[in-house]
């Protein structure tokens, strides 16, 4: 047993060994099935190229059995809490185990597992001075819960608690924050296509929709607030005919702050867009506006800028007719 194969001491050994390639690695809440090919691979390698001992045999089975178990909880939880096994595929058994003991411990009305906004609130109601964990919503929901699953839940609140709520509770980083930086997030969220995009920024990033006045996902309207900050004037959605003029002068004698607009970015965009925007000014808006806002051409002299203005316009949203100079 110590020095040879597990094939060698068992005439179902090969048998053993598909069981075992059937069972779940991991706590991936995707579909699984059997690929024979890959078993065939599976039962020839732990046969012959890294064979396995009897006890490094019992050990993966072990291990390989407690991941099904938490996937099977997990799937008991997303029943109760009326998820749909597709609306969890991409997702991990411990992630959403977390995010149904988030709902839990806070004792939400609905219980019903949360989309991107609903998490905020969640976690803004964690912080509030005056919030208080409410045990009975747990101890209702276990009501005639299999007796496994309730040890299961009980155990899992013990680790939100000692684990992630305190992560939850600290203002070092914001509810947006966690969700979104996390390993492509720490909890289970639903997605929610009726859910009003400019509804979520309200409530993870409300100077960014002040300052774009609710048309973030409109280029014009964040290229004409990145060259804004990019030559020190104030933050806006819109510019004046003079205050287009005054950006392309502020360029012309300084050039770009780049390091401005990236630090603006960080402060106010929500966190799942911040690079994103960050590409659109490196890649495409400041490379862009450098060539067409510049009076370097001899050949081409802007000195009233009309063909920087035209840019301007073309790009950014400028609130005077295009007459005007």
């Amino acid at each position: 047993m110590r020095d040879n194969s597990l094939l060698s001491h068992s005439r179902g050994g090969s048998e053993m060994l598909k069981r075992l390639h059937a069972m779940p690695v991991d706590t991936g809440l995707y579909g699984r099935k059997t690929d024979p090919l890959a078993q065939k691979i599976f039962v020839n390698e732990r046969s012959f190229a890294f064979p396995l001992s009897c006890a490094n045999y019992r050990a993966q089975v072990r291990q390989c059995q407690a991941n099904q178990m938490r996937i099977d909880f997990a799937r008991w939880l997303a029943r109760r809490l009326n998820v749909k096994q597709e609306e969890c595929e991409d997702f991990s058994a411990d992630e959403l185990i977390r995010s149904a003991m988030l709902l839990l411990y806070v004792g939400a009305k609905t219980l019903e597992m949360p989309s991107k906004t609903e998490f905020i609130k969640l976690v803004e109601t964690l912080r509030k001075k005056s919030f208080k964990a409410k045990p009975s919503s747990l101890d209702a929901f276990l009501k005639d819960a299999p007796e496994a699953f309730v040890e299961m839940t009980r155990q899992s609140m013990q680790e939100f608690i000692e684990s992630a709520l305190p992560k939850l509770k600290s203002a070092e980083k914001s509810p947006d924050e966690i969700l979104h930086a996390e390993a492509q997030g720490s909890f289970f969220v639903r997605d929610k296509p009726e859910e009003d995009v400019v509804a979520y920024d309200k409530l993870v990033a409300k100077e960014w929709v002040r300052i774009t006045k609710g048309n973030a996902d409109d280029p014009a309207v964040l290229a004409t607030i990145f060259l804004c900050v990019a030559t020190d004037h104030p933050a806006k959605a819109s510019a004046l005919l003079k205050e287009a003029k005054s950006i392309i002068t502020a360029f012309r004698t300084n050039g770009f702050d780049s390091k401005a607009v990236l630090a603006f970015i960080d402060e106010h965009a929500p966190f799942e867009q911040r690079e994103d925007l960050k590409a659109m000014w490196l890649e495409d808006l400041q490379p862009d506006a450098e060539i067409h806002l510049a009076d370097n051409d001899p050949q081409m002299p802007d000195s009233h800028m009309d063909r920087a203005l035209k840019y301007f316009r073309q790009n950014c949203v400028g609130n005077w007719k295009s007459s005007s100079r």
